[in-house]
């Protein structure tokens, strides 16, 4: 009996660490899968506000020309983006940002601007549209993905490919804005001097911003695992960067004053380097989500797993716990059940115990009986 508890005891000492254990890491798995599906949603937002930054830069350089918005495409990419913020908006805590968005979109439509004023004006709507898509990166957990090539390509997709796009239409605009001279060539006047100036700067950070993405994407292709991460990324790469190099060549980078190559040049160099970044960053998002929706399968199932086996080892504690405590119970159970006052073996005993006399008796008797019928034959 001794034994029995013993080993009942120190199963329940084996098992409930280790059911404690599963229960902890059943709860670490639930966390990360909320983590990683906030990062979904986070993917799925900044897929549609990339469509909506280069829609608003094309609608800043038409304004700059003089010529009239394609409020279609427009209207098209603002649609996609609110019925995404419908959706996820007040789990991202976006919504606030994306209605002043709204606001400054419909006022510089109704205001309808040209030349410096559009791209002032204009250009306060990107940087809001910007400051969206960072935020989306916070709120959705994005920009902490645990994983090295994830990570990268998120960097690449919510954080470099919105300024690229943004950058290389300013770099286009400021050439119109600047009449496509030098910042010091004589007869400029003032506007155009600082619009030159302006654009020279614009035209270095855009070479550095273009520069940064192309490496984060080939750390992240160097890294991932993944078989069609680098098959699906790589090609539009190269687009975006010869496209990049026409608008801006490697020099300007290095901080070299190469200059622009012309109103018409930079514009068709700016339409190629956009074309190239959406498609970019249709690719790269959808290869995040990817990736993402891989690690929710495979978290789910531990999750699974741990729960399963936290069960099975729970059902292990008590029954370890019940037979420890089986002997004792049972004792106890004898101790407090009732004593009969009349039982069957009683009985049974007593009337062995009446029998026995009896026959005792009859052997007196027959004794007394022989003993008289002596003494008469004597006489």
């Amino acid at each position: 009996m001794r034994r029995r508890v013993a080993a009942g005891l120190a199963a329940v000492a084996v098992l409930v660490p280790y059911v404690v254990t599963l229960a902890l890491f059943a709860q670490r798995q639930t966390a990360d899968l909320t983590f990683a599906r906030d990062e979904r949603d986070g993917v799925t937002y900044a897929r549609a506000l990339v469509r909506l930054v280069a829609a608003t830069a094309d609608g800043q350089s038409a304004a700059v020309a003089g010529r009239t918005v394609d409020t279609g495409r427009l209207t098209e990419a603002r649609t996609a983006v609110e019925a995404v913020d419908a959706r996820l908006g007040n789990a991202l805590g976006t919504s606030k940002r994306w209605d002043d968005v709204g606001v400054a979109l419909d006022a510089v439509l109704d205001q309808g601007p040209t030349g410096a004023a559009a791209y002032d004006a204009w250009g306060q709507v990107v940087d809001l549209e910007l400051a969206l898509t960072a935020a989306v990166g916070d709120s959705s957990n994005l920009i902490l993905d645990p994983e090295l090539d994830t990570y990268y390509v998120i960097d690449a997709a919510i954080t470099r490919l919105p300024r690229v796009i943004a950058l290389s239409g300013r770099v286009a605009d400021l050439t119109r804005l600047s009449g496509a001279a030098e910042h010091d060539a004589p007869g400029l006047t003032e506007a155009q001097r600082a619009a030159a100036g302006a654009g020279e700067r614009v035209r270095s950070e855009f070479a550095n911003e273009a520069a940064a993405l192309d490496r984060s994407l080939r750390v992240a292709f160097g890294a991932t695992r993944s078989r069609t991460l680098g098959p699906a990324l790589l090609n539009r790469l190269d687009r975006l960067r010869d496209a990049s190099n026409t608008l801006a060549p490697p020099g300007d980078a290095l901080g070299v004053e190469l200059g622009s190559a012309g109103v018409a040049q930079d514009q068709t160099a700016r339409v190629q380097v956009r074309d190239a970044a959406v498609s970019l960053a249709a690719s790269a998002t959808g290869e995040i989500d990817a990736l993402l929706g891989t690690r929710i399968d495979a978290l789910t199932r531990q999750y699974r797993i741990a729960v399963l086996l936290a069960v099975l080892a729970a059902v292990g504690v008590l029954a370890a716990a019940w037979v420890a405590a089986g002997p004792r119970r049972r004792h106890e159970e004898t101790d407090d059940a009732p004593v009969p006052e009349d039982t069957d073996d009683a009985g049974v005993v007593d009337d062995l115990v009446l029998e026995a006399e009896e026959l005792l008796a009859g052997r007196r008797l027959v004794r007394s009986g022989r003993a008289l019928s002596s003494s008469r034959d004597a006489v």
